[in-house]
């Protein structure tokens, strides 16, 4: 992004339009009880939006993770719809209705339960199906990316924690600026929304609060920045535990190299999103020595050379 434009370019930067991805929807027979279910198919995917250092990636329009999850209409059995033809043994009829009343009971809205916990059904009835903690810890992990999506919206090209960075570097010069009040508002609650997707928490925390200390918010705005608060501190760091969970039980299971090496990336980077800094460091600098793939290896070594604290200079 050119520098002399950042302040711009921050401002308008999610609400750039470009094709979004697209995907087919057909309906079926829920393989549990007597029931019906929608399933996607996704058939393209541009990935315009970049990606993030937990190797989330965005596209235009509506992400296809947020209908990877096919849930029956009524008794809310939910798995992938790749996984929706599964055939249920009968002795298994009984665990997974156990695991879904389970995972439903605390629900705000049984009837429309959210995406995450749809997501959330889903690793239980996995869970009750004897599914690899591998598959399950890459499930939770989207499902905190679902989380992510409802706060961060859309910006084109923001290509991982580098990208990240040189932003949130240069952004205080431009808050200086003289910009009119609906503009710093704008400004301030989307450079949150950036130090968030790298996972740059105090960053993401200054930027809400000089958000919140505007005298120009309205009712809508100060619901928005409850709603961001709640489901960056709350709802994606509890699915992110989980997940850093399972990736760690799945390294004592057999797994193909490859996603033992991801599995390893993903303890490390979700160490950072977490603020365990040091178990970060260590996953880093371990899986920057040993593995093949170029991408980890990368990301690995950018967090080994930048402060994986940075954070906002107090005067």
């Amino acid at each position: 992004m050119n520098v002399r434009h950042l302040g711009l370019g921050l401002i308008l930067m999610f609400s750039s339009s470009a094709n979004a991805a697209k995907m087919t929807v057909s309906e079926t027979k829920c393989p549990f009880q007597d029931d019906g279910v929608r399933v996607y198919k996704l058939t393209s995917d541009n990935k315009i939006g970049g990606f993030d250092s937990d190797l989330a990636s965005y596209s235009s329009g509506d992400q296809f993770r947020h209908f990877a999850i096919s849930t029956c209409y009524n008794n809310l059995f939910s798995v992938y719809g790749k996984d929706i033809g599964l055939t249920i043994k009968e002795n298994d009829i009984q665990v997974i209705d156990n695991a879904i009343k389970k995972a439903t009971r605390d629900l705000n809205d049984p009837k429309n339960p959210t995406v995450w916990e749809r997501y959330a059904i889903a690793n239980a009835i996995y869970g009750a199906l004897n599914a690899s903690s591998y598959k399950r810890a890459n499930l939770l992990l989207e499902a905190s990316w679902t989380v992510r999506d409802s706060i961060v919206g859309f910006h084109r090209g923001l290509n991982g924690p580098e990208a990240v960075k040189n932003l949130l570097e240069i952004a205080p010069g431009e808050i200086k600026k003289d910009l009119q009040p609906e503009q710093r508002k704008l400004l301030l609650y989307n450079l949150a929304r950036v130090a968030h997707r790298g996972g740059y928490i105090q960053w993401r925390n200054h930027y809400l609060n000089l958000f919140k200390s505007l005298p120009n918010l309205s009712a809508e705005d100060k619901r928005s920045a409850t709603y961001f608060e709640r489901l960056s501190t709350k709802v994606e760091p509890d699915l992110q535990r989980q997940a850093l969970s399972l990736f760690k039980k799945s390294l004592s299971e057999k797994e193909p190299i490859g996603h033992r090496e991801r599995a390893l990336y993903l303890i490390a980077d979700l160490n950072r999103r977490l603020g365990n800094h040091n178990e970060a460091m260590k996953g880093y600098k371990s899986i920057s020595m040993s593995t093949t793939d170029k991408n980890l290896k990368m990301l690995s070594e950018f967090f080994i050379k930048n402060d994986l604290r940075m954070k906002p200079k107090r005067k």
